[in-house]
């Protein structure tokens, strides 16, 4: 729920309507509805009064509902130490705490307030500081600190993760995500690409590394940046920083490139990724005599979702027998409006559906190609399946990070403490990793819950105190 303030002018004078909504999804859609109108006024300094009046009705009257945070502006955990407590025990496990007490010898206390306040919400430096009263200079030091030294604190993590026995397999799984700028940014940030769907802001690509599923390397590039491009290079250093001769690196099709597969060889650097879908003809990979795939004498797998496939091709065909009726009675600057993502389907100069187009299309839907180097006797064909389908897991983290640690936007100027602060809320995922699987998946929830917090409006006013 939420307190929507409206005005509109007629004849001269300013109406105002105070009312309070509530947001929900229906079908796929955003539905905005109203639950109560307060009060309407001429006079704007009533509309503060009929805002507190909203906001009481809400706290006192809607408790069964669930308030929207569309307007907090903060929340101010009263005792984090709990959670505190937990990063420092996780960081004696693993015989990485004096480590971090002598990477920070005049700023451990704020890298220990960096990594949990992630988990209450705490966004920025500025409101970090206003919660901790310290001044919010001593935490933009500490990511001129971090800066440096972040290889190094992430081999530490990832040597302590190894000799304590939690990295066995070495499976690496690899993606990228991107991530957008308030403001100029820095100067790796431009303009390309976005997963957020900001294509008006500059942005910067990460590209993260899981090992076991553990959040442990990450790079950061420019934000024009494709996926195909960093992947060699990456690769080769990922190779001098784990200590396996056998790693396997699974990763999507879009860091394929059949150029550097020789190279991966060579190099004895195991993989499993997938084929672009839509490019070659699959049926030149197939060897019929012993119902088989093989990609220039590579060995490929082919993988079908049965029931995806089976709604993507009824989807495909509604779309198709709609555009063939449309083909008939709207002319091209509609067709073009109307199916602008199905027009690889469309000639538009004849007005005529591409039958191979469609086809081709058909062959593919529900359906991957992986290539990869193991032999049969490393992995077998349904192990193959399972564990690329286990990518799953590094789209997971790209979520966590985004919406439950507040990776974007980046409000940082320079390029060093922009690159701390992503690294800041990697470790953030990395010890929400280590909490859940030492301790089990609602360790963490019950570690937050034991803590009550204060949701404090933009004027510091405090509307609500709630108990986890």
């Amino acid at each position: 729920m939420y307190v929507n303030v409206s005005k509109h002018i007629h004849k001269h004078i300013t109406y105002y309507a105070v009312r309070i909504f509530k947001t929900y999804y229906q079908n796929g859609k955003k539905i905005n509805e109203i639950v109560k109108t307060i009060g309407n006024t001429t006079n704007p300094n009533e509309v503060e009064k009929l805002k507190k009046n909203a906001w009481d009705y809400i706290l006192n009257k809607q408790k069964d509902i669930r308030l929207s945070l569309s307007e907090i502006k903060r929340i101010r955990p009263q005792s984090p130490t709990g959670l505190m407590r937990t990063i420092e025990r996780i960081f004696s496990n693993l015989d990485v705490l004096q480590h971090m007490k002598k990477n920070f010898p005049n700023n451990y206390d704020e890298f220990l307030e960096e990594i949990t306040y992630r988990f209450y919400s705490i966004t920025s430096e500025r409101i970090l500081s206003f919660i901790t009263g310290k001044p919010k200079d001593r935490y933009y030091r500490l990511l001129d600190v971090i800066f440096p030294i972040k290889r190094e604190l992430e081999d530490m993590f990832y040597n302590a993760l190894l000799k304590k026995g939690m990295i066995t397999n070495h499976e690496v799984k690899i993606d990228t995500t991107s991530t957008y700028f308030e403001g100029n940014g820095i100067s790796l940030a431009m303009f390309g690409y976005s997963r957020d769907h900001r294509g008006d802001r500059k942005q910067v690509i990460i590209l993260l590394i899981l090992i076991d599923d553990y959040p442990l390397f990450s790079y950061v590039f420019e934000g024009n940046k494709k996926d195909v491009t960093l992947f060699l290079d990456t690769v080769k250093d990922l190779k001098a920083r784990i200590k396996c001769k056998k790693f396997i690196i699974f990763c999507d099709r879009g860091f394929f490139n059949p150029d550097y597969l020789d190279a991966l060889d060579k190099d004895r650097i195991f993989y499993v990724m997938a084929v672009p879908r839509r490019k070659g003809e699959w049926s030149g990979y197939h060897n019929k005599k012993t119902n088989e795939f093989s990609i220039e004498g590579r060995r490929a797998i082919l993988y079908e979702n049965t029931n995806l496939r089976k709604e993507l091709l009824k989807e495909l065909n509604e779309t198709v027998e709609k555009i063939r009726k449309d083909l008939k009675k709207l002319t091209l600057s509609e067709i073009k409006r109307k199916y602008k993502y199905a027009l690889k389907f469309i000639n538009i100069k004849k007005k005529t559906l591409k039958g191979k187009v469609i086809e081709k299309e058909k062959k593919v839907l529900g359906r991957w190609i992986v290539l990869t180097n193991l032999k049969d006797k490393d992995k077998t064909r349904e192990e193959i399946i399972d564990d690329y389908k286990s990518l799953q897991e590094i789209e997971r983290d790209f979520h966590i990070l985004k919406s439950e640690l507040y990776l974007r936007p980046i409000n940082h100027s320079k390029d060093e403490r922009a690159i701390a602060h992503i690294y800041v809320c990697i470790l953030s995922l990395l010890i929400k990793h280590i909490i859940q699987k030492e301790f089990g998946r609602d360790k963490l929830e019950e570690i937050l819950g034991i803590f009550s917090y204060e949701i404090i409006t933009e004027k510091g006013n405090l509307i609500w105190t709630e108990e986890f």
